[in-house]
């Protein structure tokens, strides 16, 4: 699990030297993609018995939950941008 967010964040840093800003939501999606791949090696290991697959595979599914929920969050704040570029209004009551 830790393997897929270092992925993640290596990529994400190097883009970021880089100059290259890509959408959050490709890298989130690549990193989904890892976790998928991670799932089906441990449902190939035949060596293993299903408590221990389950064991191994609960927290990936747990994170492909809050990536995937990531995305769909990411998506909607990129579907409503505000109208206006106002300042917030809790700042008139400070």
């Amino acid at each position: 699990m830790e393997k897929v967010h270092q992925k993640l964040l290596k990529k994400l840093s190097a883009n970021v030297k880089k100059g290259n800003f890509v959408k959050p939501q490709e890298h989130i999606k690549k990193a989904l993609e890892d976790i998928t791949d991670e799932v089906k090696k441990i449902l190939g290991a035949g060596g293993k018995s299903l408590t221990e697959k389950d064991t191994l595979m609960f927290p990936l599914l747990q994170q492909k939950r809050v990536l995937q929920q990531a995305i769909e969050d990411l998506d909607f704040l990129d579907s409503r941008v505000p109208e206006n570029s106002t300042t917030c209004k809790m700042s008139q009551y400070r």
